[in-house]
């Protein structure tokens, strides 16, 4: 099975990047203009789509066992929050500690797998490499 070249992990971390470090820096100004509180959550969603988006690309093409062990994190964790939330009223500590702290923490966790990925991977696909006939030590 192919595996990702590093130009595929430099995408993937820009395409990230552009809205996983907004959304980090509207919840800390959050703290100081709460208006920023809103913009947070709204990257957040983007930020989860995506990254489900890149894991499920990921698994799909290449079968990526980290990327199904983030699959098999978030994917049921997003469900059990939405079933949580609707069947019991959830006090506003925990709404804060399971919408906001939990999410940011798998998703700072798949940016710095992603950043590792790169770091780690070839400039070039691992396809096999055939060499020419005429090698230098043939002429």
């Amino acid at each position: 099975m192919e595996k990702p070249n590093k130009n595929i992990y430099r995408n993937d971390l820009i395409l990230q990047g552009v809205v996983y470090l907004p959304m980090l820096f509207c919840y800390t100004m959050s703290f100081i203009m709460k208006s920023f509180f809103f913009f947070g959550l709204l990257l957040q969603i983007l930020v989860g789509l995506i990254q489900v988006g890149s894991g499920t690309y990921y698994v799909l093409k290449f079968e990526e066992k980290v990327h199904k062990k983030y699959l098999s994190i978030a994917l049921p964790y997003t469900l059990f929050i939405i079933i949580l939330s609707n069947l019991f009223k959830v006090p506003s500590f925990l709404i804060i500690f399971m919408f906001i702290v939990i999410p940011t923490g798998i998703a700072s966790w798949y940016f710095y797998m992603t950043y590792k990925n790169h770091k780690n991977a070839n400039e070039y696909s691992n396809t096999e490499f055939q060499e020419d006939i005429l090698d230098d030590n043939m002429l």
